[in-house]
């Protein structure tokens, strides 16, 4: 991943763990990580991430690979994730 992306990616995660509600504890729980992994990826410290890891961290944050992955995809899935946190369709 370009630098850009490794920043962009941290970011979008951060932004929809947080719309989700979630602590970075809560989240690793979740996904079946550990937190210093979140806390790594979302410092952009963390460049090389799996495949799994990703796929782990969609489920549990409920949206799409994509939408940790390229910019456009965040915001609608971030929209949709507040939606289910407050009960509603999404």
């Amino acid at each position: 991943m370009a630098a850009d992306d490794e920043l962009a990616l941290a970011a979008r995660l951060k932004s929809l763990r947080n719309a989700a509600g979630m602590t970075q504890q809560q989240l690793a729980v979740a996904a079946g990580l550990r937190m210093s992994l979140i806390t790594q990826m979302e410092q952009g410290s963390k460049t090389d991430p799996r495949m799994s890891t990703l796929l782990a961290l969609a489920r549990a944050l409920r949206v799409n690979v994509e939408a940790l992955l390229v910019s456009g995809h965040a915001t609608a899935e971030m929209s949709a994730a507040k939606k289910r946190k407050k009960g509603g369709k999404g």
